[in-house]
């Protein structure tokens, strides 16, 4: 009996399959000036950005509002139309979660990008850490972690990436990570 209760015991200290894998971090930079336009108008316009190894970038900007996604059909994926309805822009460094047990993998699972938010003053006010998964066909923030308030704000975004990236359901909502004091979460230009 004893033995049965120990494996039992045992089966729930295993890791579940989200968290599974150890995930280890890389940066990019997301320079501007290395981007490629691939649309314009009088508002805005949708730039295509070197990531990791070359990995898409896709940044698209309306109404001092931009959006984010990730990948070779990153247009189509929910991340293009996650922004907020305040004035916004993202910062300048990427990190990238990639599987730690391979050295070579190409294939980010997630990205944790710092986004500016305007208060009602059109100036910055809030700081987000945005954590999206990185999975074809359901590429989607998964948390939003209020950066200013939160303390280690960067290590609580890395194990959500951990534990939910690439098991993510998009039609969810993303975590929110309290005390989130961001005015409401709203489309990116990339929104119909």
């Amino acid at each position: 009996m004893r033995s049965i209760l120990l494996a039992i015991l045992g089966i729930g200290l295993l890791p579940s399959a989200a968290g599974a894998t150890e995930l280890r971090s890389e940066y990019t930079d997301l320079d501007f000036a290395q981007c490629t336009t691939i649309s314009s108008d009088e508002v805005g316009g949708t730039s295509v950005c070197p990531g990791l190894r070359g990995y898409p970038v896709i940044l698209a900007e309306g109404d001092l509002r931009q959006s984010v996604s990730y990948g070779v059909q990153a247009i189509d994926e929910k991340a293009m139309n996650q922004g907020f309805s305040h004035f916004n822009h993202v910062g300048q460094k990427i990190e990238w979660l990639v599987d730690a047990s391979d050295k070579d993998n190409l294939q980010p699972v997630a990205t944790i990008l710092r986004w500016f938010i305007a208060g009602d003053d059109g100036t910055d006010k809030y700081q987000v850490l945005a954590v999206t998964q990185l999975k074809l066909g359901a590429t989607c923030r998964i948390a939003l972690i209020d950066a200013l308030s939160v303390k280690d704000a960067n290590a609580v975004a890395r194990k959500i990436a951990q534990d939910k990236a690439g098991n993510f359901d998009c039609a969810d909502e993303p975590e929110l990570v309290q005390p989130y004091k961001v005015p409401d979460e709203g489309t990116g230009p990339g929104a119909e």
